[in-house]
């Protein structure tokens, strides 16, 4: 399964391959609820984001479009903005906001 917006053929408008890659995501607390599982691993195209990502999961799985927050993501173990690039990147994670007291 391509994600990102991106087409699961075996080759571009040309006919040459797509270079896919898999990458492990990963949710957290109440974002599991909305994906049904903890971990899912995808294949991403080159230049993938961590937004492009996120939209492409939102169409599969509606409950996370209609989050009242942006969860918070991680990528290879550190924070990450929503611009951050996939091409280097292993695995994924997307937190909801934590409080405490």
């Amino acid at each position: 399964m391509a994600v990102a917006g991106f087409v699961s053929r075996p080759g571009n408008h040309r006919g040459i391959p797509l270079a896919t890659r898999s990458l492990k995501v990963r949710f957290f607390a109440s974002l599991t609820d909305h994906v049904g599982a903890n971990v899912l691993t995808l294949d991403i195209e080159p230049q993938t984001t961590v937004s492009a990502l996120w939209a492409s999961l939102a169409d599969r799985h509606p409950g996370l479009a209609d989050l009242s927050y942006k969860p918070m993501v991680a990528c290879d173990l550190e924070y990450a903005e929503w611009n951050q690039l996939l091409d280097d990147v292993e695995e994924v994670a997307f937190l909801p906001p934590v409080s405490g007291g």
